[in-house]
């Protein structure tokens, strides 16, 4: 709505201050806790031999493929779905950022807190499950997203006055599944490294997100795109269809990692 009245900069804006304004409070009255003394010999010698330590940790470039390749399609598909529905579906571009904005709220967060929810319960008896659960939240939301992208565009669904694509309840299943890695895929990589490497260790999972998600998502799905312009508006549709389709590498990436995982962490 507010790119509607007002133009796509100003959602950046007003999304944007927020956010500072917390960092300010956040600075002004949230103590940092007291970190344990190190034990480790290797700590104090530099980020870069951090880094080298972080990465030779069992399957923890498993989960930096896992949530990169799920971050391509998230990101593919976040950025380019209002265009589609607009494109393919013939609705506004308000009505597009509304309904995928109440889907990604209720989708996500349910599907984020029940991924936690499951892991809690099942990993009691098997640590695999810390990366099956989002590996089969994978394989789940890929039909979800495939019919919600390929369903016939005469197909609506009536809800009292409003007309919609009846497409949008895939999208709202998909949302859900697709979820399912980020509560897990945080705590397997906290679980994993010492202490005194955490903050690295999120710092290279949201560095392998946002370089493969935010970085060649959307961009893969233009260069989709505008190669497929002889289909028209179809062309989204099918780019799309494309990018969602990496996420089965990272499916196969978390299954890879979960033995290693599971006996890593049964070590420490």
């Amino acid at each position: 709505m507010i790119a509607e009245a007002y133009g796509w900069r100003t959602v950046f804006l007003v999304f944007g201050i927020p956010g500072v304004l917390l960092a300010v409070l956040i600075q002004l009255t949230v103590k940092e806790p007291p970190k344990l003394t190190a034990l480790s010999d290797v700590v104090d010698q530099g980020l870069f031999s951090a880094l080298r330590h972080i990465v030779r940790l069992p399957s923890f470039i498993h989960i930096m493929l896992g949530v990169g390749f799920t971050g391509i399609v998230g990101y593919g598909l976040g950025v380019w779905s209002p265009s589609f529905l607009v494109r393919v579906h013939g609705m506004s571009l308000v009505d597009a950022g509304l309904y995928l904005g109440l889907i990604g709220v209720f989708g996500g967060g349910l599907g984020t807190i029940s991924s936690g929810l499951m892991v809690d319960a099942l990993a009691r008896s098997d640590r695999r499950w810390q990366l099956w659960v989002p590996a089969i939240g994978i394989f789940l939301a890929l039909p979800t997203q495939l019919a919600f992208l390929l369903w016939p565009v005469e197909h609506r669904l009536l809800i009292g006055s409003v007309d919609l694509p009846f497409a949008l309840v895939f999208m709202g299943l998909s949302a859900v599944f697709a979820s399912f890695w980020i509560a897990p895929s945080y705590a397997a990589v906290q679980n994993l490294v010492p202490q005194h490497w955490r903050t690295q260790a999120s710092a290279l999972m949201l560095l392998a997100i946002n370089l493969l998600g935010m970085g060649l998502g959307p961009l893969l799905v233009g260069v989709l795109s505008g190669g497929f312009s002889a289909y028209g508006d179809d062309s989204v549709r099918y780019a799309l269809a494309i990018g969602v389709s990496l996420s089965v590498v990272g499916g196969i990436a978390y299954l890879g990692g979960s033995a290693r995982y599971a006996k890593a962490i049964g070590e420490t």
